[in-house]
């Protein structure tokens, strides 16, 4: 009954009460009383439009609300982008907020991929002039960003439930990448926090990749072996 309430098309005898209470009663709501009995007659149309006006559907209700819960997003002084709600859309977010500030040395976002939308933000120049060519949507990462200063190309993954950058997914993305125009490819993977997903795609991430965690978005975990291997300095007592 809940879509046909949210509707207005049922009324609630007693919306305050408790949901196993013996009060409750249902009944269709009187506004729309005369055009349903008049259904199959030759009135129907005009009951219903008469019951029709000025009435909000319930796809324009929850047009409105899903317009209001989008999420916003600048990626660049003067460009903003706005996606649908959803956790793997805020942590998106998150990665064009966070975690580029603090890692991508300047970085530029050149693409960025939405639920709705897998195309939402696509800078063709750009990508050509890295020889990034076209991608089928479903070889395409989350979030494409190029660092000028370093010469580096991001490909990152938002994973709030599925896509880590596995050895294949990493395999897969740097064939199709062997003949970019940069110094390098970084290759990182974003999570919500080291909580599920991050513990279940623990033993599937990818060598020579990067984890960013939004909950900690100061520190990164770098699965490169040696190459990042070197002492702290010894802490002294006080």
């Amino acid at each position: 009954m809940k879509r046909l309430v949210e509707a207005g098309l049922v009324t609630n005898s007693a919306p305050e009460s408790a949901h196993n209470s013996p009060k409750r009663g249902w009944g269709i709501n009187p506004h729309f009383g005369e055009a349903i009995r008049s259904f199959g007659s030759e009135d129907w149309v005009k009951e219903l439009n008469l019951a029709m006006a000025g009435y909000k559907t319930w796809s324009e209700k929850y047009s409105t609300i899903r317009e209001m819960s989008r999420v916003k997003v600048r990626i660049s002084d003067d460009a903003e982008i706005t996606f649908g709600p959803g956790a793997h859309n805020e942590l998106q977010k998150q990665i064009i907020e966070e975690f580029l500030p603090r890692y991508g040395y300047g970085a530029e976002v050149i693409y960025v991929a939405d639920g709705e939308n897998r195309s939402l933000h696509h800078d063709k120049e750009r990508l050509n002039s890295l020889n990034v060519f076209e991608l089928k949507h479903e070889q395409l990462p989350d979030v494409l960003a190029f660092s000028e200063a370093k010469d580096w190309l991001y490909v990152i993954e938002a994973v709030t439930s599925t896509g880590p950058i596995s050895l294949q997914r990493h395999v897969a993305i740097s064939e199709l990448l062997a003949d970019v125009k940069c110094e390098g490819v970084v290759y990182v993977t974003a999570f919500p926090n080291r909580e599920k997903p991050f513990t279940s795609f623990l033993p599937e991430i990818a060598w020579e990749t990067e984890v960013w965690v939004a909950s900690d978005p100061d520190h990164l975990i770098h699965f490169n072996g040696e190459r990042f291997l070197g002492p702290y300095p010894v802490r002294q007592p006080d």
